[in-house]
């Protein structure tokens, strides 16, 4: 009974009739900057995408290899949720115990110094494709669900609401607490715009230059995972997808694009990295990372025909560094590069705080990390929002 009620109150959400809707306006027409010399950079960002998991997919071959990129298998994240892996991601920089992590991502993308203000300083035009919140500042922006659709973007909002509840029995989490579940009843056609957003952006990209732009692309499919299959269709309850067919989802379109830029002739040209901000498993006791630490990286240098799999102690604080590298310029970003010879031989000793799932912005557990990933428990520690 305490399920059906729940099931009733939730699905006659007015928030639900608001979201969606059809926007009422259309994609706005972005004019970026003329050809610089600078080559473009495509920089993907895939919400919750697992190491392990896209590892096990391609040894299975369910989906492409990516074999023109480095595959990083020793990257980790120093945070367990997206805010903070963004702000050590951008700045290089770390949380301290008791920071506002809301605080310190806004003050880097507004006063500080980031990935995207460097590139923004050499010239680059820089553009946001996807969901991404206004606390990362581009230049222009190209959000999914702001646009007008010839199709039914979210077709089975019971059925989707009623399986969400489902779930949040089945993990044994609280429903009216469990945020990032609770996203699927409150932002349906955000979740749901992303496919026909991401295949509006690859046609528009033709119209785009080619050289001296910055694109962050954020994709968010293997999150929750959603009412999607394999190839981002969005069906009833009887087709609901897993994880592993999120994630290949997100995957597919990555792919999609990819063969987007070798027909644009752009591919050979560009740098061309794909990451997430997290694993996907919180460990449950103390001392179980889970996978949550371990994030996809793989990166493509300019006219790097073949990838090779690279294991270095790196950390998602090392992009700057690498892509500043990459581009041949100079930076005073504090994380490594993870092409660097140094990094082969160093022993280096990293950070990962592990937010306790149950709860956002709260105490975690901070681990220390060796070479081989091996952690130490160091303590507790406790951030605000």
């Amino acid at each position: 009974m305490y399920l059906v009620l729940n099931t009733y109150n939730f699905t006659r959400l007015s928030i639900f009739e608001e979201i969606s809707d059809k926007p009422l306006y259309k994609r706005p027409s972005l004019t970026l900057s003329e050809e610089k010399g600078l080559s473009n950079i495509y920089h993907f960002l895939i919400d919750e995408a697992s190491f392990v998991e896209f590892e096990r997919l391609k040894s299975k071959n369910l989906i492409n290899p990516f074999e023109e990129f480095d595959n990083f298998t020793n990257v980790i994240t120093n945070y367990s949720f997206s805010m903070g892996s963004a702000y050590s991601t951008f700045t290089s920089q770390y949380l301290l115990d008791g920071d506002s992590v809301t605080n310190k991502l806004r003050t880097s993308f507004v006063n500080g110094d980031n990935l995207i203000s460097q590139l923004k300083k050499l010239g680059y035009e820089t553009l946001k494709i996807g969901n991404l919140p206004d606390i990362i500042k581009t230049h222009q922006k190209f959000r999914f669900e702001d646009y007008d659709y010839d199709v039914d973007v979210y077709r089975y909002r019971e059925l989707n609401n009623t399986f969400v509840l489902l779930q949040l029995f089945r993990k044994k989490y609280i429903p009216f607490y469990r945020g990032s579940f609770l996203n699927q009843f409150l932002y349906p056609y955000v979740i749901y715009s992303e496919k026909y957003g991401f295949e509006e952006f690859i046609k528009y990209e033709s119209e785009l230059s080619n050289t001296g732009r910055y694109n962050l692309i954020y994709l968010t499919s293997p999150h929750f995972p959603y009412l999607l299959d394999e190839n981002c269709n969005h069906g009833p309850l009887i087709n609901y997808t897993n994880y592993s067919e999120s994630y290949r989802c997100s995957m597919k379109m990555i792919s999609k694009f990819l063969l987007k830029l070798k027909e644009l002739n752009r591919f050979d040209s560009s740098i061309i990295i794909i990451h997430s901000d997290h694993g996907r498993n919180h460990g449950r006791s103390l001392g179980d990372l889970g996978d949550r630490h371990h994030p996809l990286f793989l990166m493509k240098k300019i006219r790097q025909q073949m990838g090779k799999k690279i294991n270095v102690p790196g950390e998602l604080s090392d992009l700057p560094s690498t892509l500043m590298n990459a581009l041949g310029v100079h930076s005073d970003f504090e994380g490594y590069d993870l092409y660097s010879n140094k990094l082969k031989h160093l022993e280096r000793r990293r950070d990962f705080y592990q937010l306790n799932p149950f709860g956002r912005f709260k105490k975690g557990f901070h681990y220390r990390l060796d070479n081989g990933m091996n952690s130490k428990y160091m303590g507790l520690y406790e951030l605000t929002k």
